[in-house]
């Protein structure tokens, strides 16, 4: 939220807003620098917001309190240069034969289940 406040958009956006790219996208790579979007921002503040949005969990900060002392504090912040590490996300690749495999996996899983309820249903209540 706190990307969003500041650069004006979400940090990851995807093809028609498809939740599919958006999660790839966040998975696999890491928002535009915030100072891209708004140059208003301070280089402290994009690396508090970058620092916060980290990948790996242990990267991002222990508490929100250690994440509100910088904020009150930008003074103190140490640039590390994370905005000029971020790697863009990796494009989403949309695999239609394994789409085709899986649904139709789930359709054979479907149809048995509705077999096995039929088998049951005309038997009857077990004496």
């Amino acid at each position: 939220m706190f990307y969003e406040m500041v650069a004006g958009v979400t940090p990851f956006a995807g093809e028609n807003e498809n939740m599919f790219v958006v999660m790839n996208a966040r998975v696999t790579g890491d928002p535009v620098a915030p100072r891209k979007r708004n140059p208003k921002v301070t280089p402290q503040v994009e690396e508090i917001i970058l620092h916060a949005m980290e990948r790996e969990p242990g990267n991002r900060y222990p508490t929100a309190s250690a994440m509100k002392a910088e904020l009150d504090h930008p003074d103190i912040v140490q640039l590390t240069g994370r905005c000029d590490r971020l790697q863009a996300p990796a494009p989403w690749k949309q695999s239609g034969k394994k789409a085709l495999w899986i649904g139709l996996a789930v359709a054979v899983m479907a149809g048995l289940f509705l077999l096995l309820l039929l088998l049951i249903l005309h038997r009857g209540p077990a004496h």
